[in-house]
Order: C-alpha cells, then sequence, then structure tokens
C-alpha cells in the first residue's frame, strides 16, 4: 500500500479476514518521542485517507519526508461505536493536555451512553468476589428494612420468591441468606440505597426471631462515580439470566432499561451502534435474543411516542372496516376504462408482485386496460421500514421491466382506431398513522 514517506510501517493486522464494517479508529506513534495522535474515520481503510489533524506540530511532521511514524488501526465497527471509542481512548489520557498528544482536544462521544458497561460488570465482580471471601458484615435488620431501594426489575416484586426465602429463612436463619447490597450515600436524601436484596428484606420482615441482616456495602466514594442508571444496571447484572431457574432477569427488565436510556438520548438501535445489544447481552441474554430485545425496545418506544402525540398504525383488515373504506375509496378514484388497480400489503412484496401480474395478464377482464395503479399499505412499522428503504423501488423497477417486455398494448381508441400505447405503471400509498382520538 502506497503511503506518506512519514510513515514508517502499517499496522491493519485488526481487519484481517475481515468484511465490511463503518468505520475505524487509528493511532500514529513518534517512533523516537513516543508522541501519539488518535482518530476515527467515517468508511473503511484504504489507503487514501491517514488523518484530519489541525495540530500544528502533528501535522508538519507528518508533511515531511522522515520516516517518524508507526501507524495502526486500532479497532473497528459501527460508526458510533468508533466515536466512542475514540473520545474514550482520548478522555482517558487527557489528550487535550497530554504533551504526549498530538490531538488538539477530545472527541466528543457518538452516542450519550449514560451506562458504562465495564464499568458496571468490575463493580459487580468485585461485590461478588467480596461476597465470597466473606467480606460482608451483619446489620441491626430495622436499620435496613426502611432504606429507599432501587427498583431494577420489571416486576415490584414476586410473591411466591419471597414465600421461598421466608420458608429457607425458617428452617436455616441466615446461613443461605444471599447479602443485601447496600450503597452508601446514594439515595435521594443521601442516604443509604438498597442495590439489591429488595426480596431478601421482604422475606425477613415479619420473622420474629430473624433481627439482623447480612450485607455487603459499596461505599460512597465508589458509588459517587455511578449515575442511577448505571445503579440500576448493576442491580441487574446481580440477577443474570442462570442455567438453573431463579428470579433472575427477564426480558422485560431489559426492554424497560433500553426504553428508558432512548428516552434520555441514547441510541440503542442495533444498526447504529452495538452499544444496546452489549447492555442485553451483559444482563445474560443470548444469541439472537439481544438483537431481538433491542428491536422490540425500538418499536415499544415508537408506540410510545405515537400514543403521546394522539396516533396510532392505521390497519387496513377486516378488523378495521372503516380503513377498508377508505382503501376501497382510493381505489375506485383511480379506476377507469383503462386502469387495472391492485390493492395490496407492502408486508409480502412477491404477493404483491403475483397480483399485479395475474391482473396484467388476464385480458378477457381487462382488454384494453395500459395503465396499472398499486395502492399499497403497510399493517406494521417494520414493512413499512423495507418497504422505503429498497422493496418500494424493486417492485417499481421489476413491474416497469416486465411491462417494458411486453411491448406496447394495441389500443381501440373511441373512434375505432387502433393505436401503439406504451403500458404504465405507478404507485399509491395509504396514510400509514390516523389519529388514536375515538
Amino acid at each position: 500500500m502506497k503511503h506518506p514517506p512519514s510513515i514508517i510501517s502499517i499496522d491493519d493486522s485488526v481487519l484481517n479476514g475481515v468484511g465490511l464494517y463503518d468505520a475505524y479508529v487509528y493511532s500514529f506513534t513518534h517512533y523516537k518521542t513516543g508522541e501519539i495522535y488518535i482518530g476515527s474515520k467515517l468508511g473503511m481503510f484504504d489507503g487514501t485517507y491517514w488523518h484530519s489533524s489541525l495540530n500544528t506540530k502533528f501535522c508538519r511532521l507528518f508533511s515531511g519526508s522522515e520516516p517518524l511514524f508507526y501507524y495502526k488501526i486500532i479497532n473497528y465497527g459501527l460508526y458510533i461505536d468508533m466515536q466512542n471509542l475514540e473520545s474514550k481512548l482520548q478522555s482517558e489520557v487527557s489528550a487535550k493536555s497530554n504533551p504526549l498528544y498530538y490531538n488538539n482536544a477530545v472527541a466528543p462521544t457518538g452516542n450519550n451512553e449514560l451506562i458504562d458497561i465495564e464499568k458496571c460488570h468490575k463493580l459487580v465482580e468485585s461485590v461478588n468476589n467480596k461476597i465470597e471471601n466473606g467480606e460482608i458484615q451483619e446489620e441491626e435488620f430495622d436499620s435496613i428494612k426502611d432504606l429507599e431501594s432501587v427498583q431494577s426489575r420489571y416486576a415490584a416484586e414476586d410473591l411466591q420468591h419471597i414465600g421461598r426465602i421466608k420458608d429457607g429463612l425458617r428452617e436455616t436463619g441466615l446461613k443461605y441468606q444471599k447479602p443485601v447490597v447496600i450503597w452508601e450515600g446514594m439515595s435521594t436524601d443521601d442516604g443509604d440505597l438498597v442495590g439489591d436484596g429488595n426480596h431478601t428484606i421482604k422475606g425477613i420482615d415479619g420473622i420474629l426471631n430473624i433481627n439482623t441482616i447480612k450485607t455487603v456495602r459499596i461505599p460512597e466514594e465508589i458509588g459517587k462515580d455511578f449515575n442511577m442508571d448505571e445503579v440500576r444496571y448493576c442491580g441487574n447484572l446481580f440477577n443474570p439470566r442462570q442455567n438453573i431457574a431463579k428470579l433472575e432477569n427477564d426480558e422485560e427488565d431489559a426492554i424497560k432499561t433500553l426504553i428508558g436510556l432512548k428516552e434520555k438520548g441514547t441510541t440503542i438501535s442495533g444498526d447504529q451502534t452495538t452499544y444496546g445489544k452489549d447492555l442485553v447481552k451483559g444482563l445474560g441474554f443470548k444469541g439472537r435474543q439481544p438483537a431481538a430485545i433491542v428491536a422490540k425496545a425500538e418499536k415499544r418506544y415508537k408506540s410510545k411516542i405515537l400514543a403521546k402525540s394522539g396516533q396510532k398504525i392505521a390497519k387496513y383488515d377486516t378488523a378495521h372496516p372503516e380503513n377498508l373504506k377508505e382503501l376501497d375509496r382510493k381505489a375506485d378514484s383511480l379506476r377507469n376504462d383503462h386502469t387495472i388497480v391492485v390493492k395490496a400489503g407492502t408486508a409480502i412484496p412477491s404477493k404483491m408482485i403475483r397480483a399485479i401480474m395475474e391482473a396484467v395478464t388476464d385480458t378477457k377482464i381487462y382488454p384494453n386496460h395500459y395503465a396499472i395503479e398499486l395502492v399499497f399499505f403497510h399493517n406494521a412499522d417494520s414493512s413499512k421500514e423495507k418497504w422505503d428503504n429498497g422493496e418500494h423501488s424493486n417492485v417499481k423497477r421489476l413491474i416497469r421491466d416486465t411491462l417494458k417486455m411486453f411491448g406496447p398494448m394495441k389500443y381501440k381508441d373511441e373512434n375505432g382506431h387502433t393505436i401503439d400505447v406504451e403500458r404504465t405503471f405507478n404507485t399509491h400509498g395509504m396514510d400509514h398513522y390516523q389519529s388514536d382520538i375515538s
């Protein structure tokens, strides 16, 4: 690969065997001084782009003829994720003020990621290690039972699970009690906050011969680095999905977390970032589940927005007769002596195309019809998205190319003269949203 003379070598080994990707993060390292420049680029690495730095010193050295820099591709992936990685790497070393870095500023993050997944996992691992090593304490139950608690699960409490906890406590006391996690100084009134163990507290409450409870505490100096979204996420991480059944995170917990973040401006879409899927994976979901859960959260969020604006998806089916009447009125308005009108949903384009071609080739019903008018509708957002992202143009191209192959139609005009008329194909969409006010 051709490159400027100031580059000694290029390390793009991280891209070996990789197919398509949206963007990448790269670095330049001065082989003598160790000075570094970190950047990101939208697009794939092909040797046509090197940097966009405005740092005077770096630009002077880079444009020179002396070989000085080791160039390296650090990582690749979706654009938002690479923007976040660039910002994180620069922030960790205070690149703007660090004399070992050529960066004039720290790049902004690509996404408002309110939860630092890695930080939360490390905290939960640390707490679990404390529990495993016996670094816990017993405290007076009355001093813990009325503390404010963070609600991390979708369901407030499971009475059956609380009942099982009570049965175990009556038999063995606190011997097998899982310690309650306490965040010091994190409640709304700056008091202590229960981060995990609500069911345990409910279970102990009312058992007269138990007046203490096992706890493990997270000091305030550690907790101050966590926001409430991260505290809730940690609460979920203390209860990951297990192979052995127990009260664990369910799909609704994950969806609730994702929607809450999206409402605060975080991008979770799997088409733009892996962040949403990474959050869900951290809760113990595997395989295709994370992507499916993110998609459900996106759909649920959109429904909430529509509901707030007094709208809903317009359904054109037997359960919505008024919409079917509107569909028929639209179709009737396009009909005349030379038009074929086809009504079809966009969910299955192949079925739509078949209906069009069956009508076009039925010369008994349509002997003198050269104009084909398609009236389409979407009964779901997913169908609309696929239609708008390519299916619509594909259908128009396929039908129009096919009609050209048929050649012009022999059309008899009102005076009995036969003329050649080119066949035409047009599409007309029904409203996808309608008022939700009854």
